[in-house]
């Protein structure tokens, strides 16, 4: 596996540079038939939470639905006879394709076809876009180490369990993993 990396950097409208950078994850052919044969593509390997960018999304793509309902039924209720009904509904798909490009473009959740497929992340500083590229180079040795197991799935495995002394064993009772 191999991380590849493309970096790219523009001035938005205010003038401020922002930083792109592209990453994609190269695999084998064995690495490829591992993440087929147990469905890996939509699997998260990093979630990150971000309240409230499901509904700032949502309010975006409704934000253009009520935009574009003037714009279509103005421009194509009579030119092309689409009626209010097709009105409505080119509407909704264009707010819906909209939210759904701004969830995908803001989201910092990595899954692994991410990865496969390479994706776009966007940075403010070039310190950000190190730190993402630090980060990105720490997942994909996880998932390669994840694919590495892979490789041995299936079957039985034992792993022995001491007994520990008497006071170490009372201490790891008093904080077991059910109490709180």
């Amino acid at each position: 596996m191999q991380l590849l990396y493309k970096r790219e950097q523009s001035r938005n409208s205010m003038g401020y540079i922002r930083f792109k950078l592209w990453a994609k994850s190269e695999l084998d052919e064995e690495e490829k038939r591992l993440i087929d044969k147990y469905s890996m593509n939509e699997a998260i390997l990093i979630n990150v939470p971000q309240p409230g960018l499901v509904r700032n999304c949502f309010l975006l793509g409704l934000f253009c639905f009520l935009v574009l309902i003037p714009i279509i039924a103005f421009n194509f209720y009579r030119d092309i006879g689409l009626g209010w009904v097709g009105v409505i509904v080119v509407a909704a798909l264009i707010s819906a394709v909209v939210g759904s490009f701004a969830y995908h473009q803001l989201r910092e959740t990595i899954y692994v076809k991410d990865l496969i497929h390479g994706r776009y992340f966007k940075c403010k500083s070039v310190i950000e876009l190190a730190r993402k590229e630090a980060y990105l180079q720490m997942i994909t040795r996880y998932f390669r180490q994840v694919l590495e197991s892979a490789k041995n799935w299936g079957g039985t495995e034992t792993f022995p369990i001491e007994p520990l002394p008497p006071e170490e064993a009372k201490n790891t009772i008093l904080s077991g993993p059910f109490l709180e």
